[in-house]
């Protein structure tokens, strides 16, 4: 019987310690995560071949040496709020935490005035790395002190709202396995009834997109197999936010974004929407909750739709100078939040 390629799950969970020996412990009723897309492109690796070939009376090839070895992980799937499988009736975090932990972002909880219970995401100075096995049909690939180098979101107006994401992390030989997995439920839904806001103002909307990107850099190490110690987040780049509007065609009286463009960081309108996954649209028993406080717009572009003018705006993301007391910026929010009933 051929592997099929549909036959692909990943299990992922924040490392309390990078790259743990022994080794985080993942499990397929609690860790394994629902995702989209082409099984074969979840898992690539790396190999390094070091080859400097001796000088000698002859022209024929040398045997290189193998140096390290490392694995690319593709994550896609929709912006859900549904908790792993096995989850506990308190557990507010979604499935996906280990993804938003491994680009960058941390999670506080709690509850709040309205009797809902809060994850709240937020850039964080010292990110976790990503623990991940991938089950190509029977074959478990261990992918170890894993980071992740972008997340992008996007959100077309009457689809299902989206994530992909990209880790880099070290290599281990796989082995023969095939567990019984736990899935999560699988609460996607379009996007609809956002209530996107510039200001005060609110469009109508086509898209949005937001994009995190990472430096992950290798680290030599000279102690370690292969002088590979893994690798390290070292740097964020600024985030973006796009979205796509309609112009308003009222000679900029209801909407005017282009006394903004020149502006300083951190003086443009904070940005607002949510996406509702569960319950009605007037009062949503869950949902994903959007905030960019003061972003900067740094374009304005005309575009066509269906004979529509619309506008692309592009926003810079950044960190204000205060930051609270853990280190965690305030540039992106990212609630899930769940009605307690």
């Amino acid at each position: 019987m051929a592997n099929l390629t549909r036959k692909t799950t990943v299990l992922a969970k924040q490392e309390a310690t990078y790259n743990p020996d022994p080794e985080t412990t993942l499990s397929a009723s609690t860790d394994t995560m629902l995702l989209t897309g082409d099984g074969a492109g979840v898992l690539s690796m790396d190999t390094t071949v070091v080859d400097t070939p001796l000088l000698r009376a002859s022209v024929q090839p040398q045997s290189p040496l193998v140096g390290r070895s490392t694995n690319t992980v593709n994550i896609s799937s929709y912006v859900m709020t549904s908790r792993a499988a096995g989850a506990g009736a308190a557990d507010i975090l979604p499935w996906w935490d280990a993804i938003l932990s491994g680009v960058g972002l941390e999670a506080t909880t709690g509850d709040d005035a309205t009797q809902s219970s809060l994850a709240i995401y937020r850039p964080v100075a010292t990110p976790k790395s990503t623990a991940f096995e991938v089950y190509a049909d029977g074959i478990k690939h261990r992918v170890s002190g894993a980071y992740g180098s972008s997340l992008n979101m996007n959100f077309t107006a009457g689809s299902t709202a989206t994530f992909d994401a990209t880790f880099s992390g070290i290599y281990a030989a796989p082995t023969a396995s095939s567990p019984t997995f736990a899935y999560p439920s699988d609460n996607k839904r379009l996007v609809e009834s956002e209530a996107l806001t510039i200001g005060s103002y609110s469009p109508i909307v086509r898209s949005m997109a937001l994009s995190l990107s990472n430096t992950v850099s290798e680290r030599g190490d000279a102690n370690s197999s292969y002088g590979f110690g893994g690798f390290e987040l070292t740097g964020r780049a600024s985030s973006t936010l796009d979205l796509t509007i309609e112009v308003p065609n009222d000679a900029l009286t209801t909407f005017n974004p282009f006394p903004e463009l020149y502006t300083a960081a951190g003086s443009g309108d904070n940005i607002t929407f949510k996406h509702i996954t569960t319950g009605p649209v007037a009062d949503p028993l869950e949902f994903v909750q959007f905030d960019f406080t003061s972003p900067m717009l740094v374009m304005v572009a005309y575009a066509d739709d269906g004979g529509v003018r619309t506008y692309n705006l592009q926003y810079r993301l950044f960190a204000d100078d205060v930051s609270d007391a853990a280190g965690r910026g305030e540039e992106i929010t990212i609630t899930f939040k769940r009605k307690v009933t």
